[in-house]
């Protein structure tokens, strides 16, 4: 009778959520141990709702199911952002790489080129006979071109991460500083006459000047337009130069590759930037005189991965 009860105690515990147990540690004295908690319970992701619509109401436990009722909104509309820029293809289907070979001492230099943005690394190289291929990178100038140190066709391994945009209609309707939306880690606030975008942790700048192409607002029925100067967002450019088989004027340089988003480089990382209007100047009015801001976001997503190629 004892092992049967101890038994059953078992099985219950084994099925109990481990949202429902991180719940419970929610009304806990120790600050610390609710915070990780929080932490944990967001990581979880809305599989966590369940257990947190069932707590008792508090401030903390209210933000919690906010947050993750907006991710699964965001996980839904991603997944028919998916299907309307892909359809029944991956977004990983189509990586656009492109291969060119060039003879050089012994071996060869593989330049690889995209117009996707991507992010990978050469897992590894073998010749059409199966043997092991030496690879070597540059630390600055891989993975767009390495070398292998063979003359014959060579099949390479591939891994990495493919970037692509999940579009939001986003509008502001009688905007005042400081107003704010959220998008994934991003949060848009109102900083007119910008749109201030500040992300939760560091994001490509190429990412980052990407993430719309501006906003347009309309002025409130009882104000006059203006004339004003015409304006136009800004970009982002990179530049790789020298010379050598890896561009480096010194050679290869030794270490795992720092650039490995496309075959141009990777900019440094930012975890702010702003938004411009796509036409007109809005500092000549108040925010008191706009009616709607709106704008397309475009929510960077990356996913994973890994392929073998043929590189003749």
């Amino acid at each position: 009778m004892r092992c049967t009860l101890a038994l059953v105690l078992l099985l219950l515990c084994q099925d109990r959520d481990p949202a429902a147990d991180l719940v419970d540690l929610l009304d806990v004295n120790d600050i610390a141990v609710r915070d990780d908690a929080q932490r944990r319970l967001r990581a979880m992701g809305p599989k966590a709702l369940a257990a947190l619509r069932k707590a008792p109401k508090s401030v903390e436990t209210d933000a919690l199911v906010a947050d993750l009722e907006r991710q699964a909104a965001e996980a839904k509309h991603d997944a028919g952002e998916r299907r309307r820029q892909f359809g029944d293809t991956a977004p990983t289907g189509d990586l656009g790489l492109t291969f060119e070979s060039q003879p050089y001492r012994g071996g060869r230099v593989i330049v690889t080129r995209t117009d996707k943005e991507l992010r990978w690394r050469v897992g590894g190289a073998a010749d059409d006979e199966g043997g092991k291929v030496r690879v070597e990178t540059c630390k600055t100038c891989s993975p767009g071109l390495i070398f292998v140190a063979s003359t014959r066709p060579v099949l390479l391994t591939l891994a990495g991460v493919r970037r692509w945009y999940s579009d939001y209609p986003i509008e502001f309707n009688e905007p005042r500083r400081g107003d704010r939306h959220r998008v994934g880690d991003f949060t848009i606030e109102v900083a007119w006459p910008r749109l201030l975008v500040t992300s939760g942790r560091p994001v490509d700048a190429r990412a980052f000047a990407r993430l719309s192409t501006g906003f347009v607002f309309e002025l409130r029925t009882d104000v006059e337009a203006r004339e004003g100067e015409e304006r136009r967002p800004s970009g982002f450019r990179t530049i790789c130069a020298g010379t050598g088989w890896c561009r480096c004027d010194s050679g290869p340089k030794a270490g795992a590759p720092e650039t490995p988003m496309t075959t141009t480089g990777w900019i440094d990382r930012e975890d702010s930037a702003v938004i411009l209007p796509r036409t007109d100047d809005p500092a000549q009015y108040g925010v008191h005189e706009i009616a709607k801001i709106t704008l397309t976001f475009r929510k960077p997503i990356e996913e994973p991965f890994e392929i073998e190629v043929l590189a003749k």
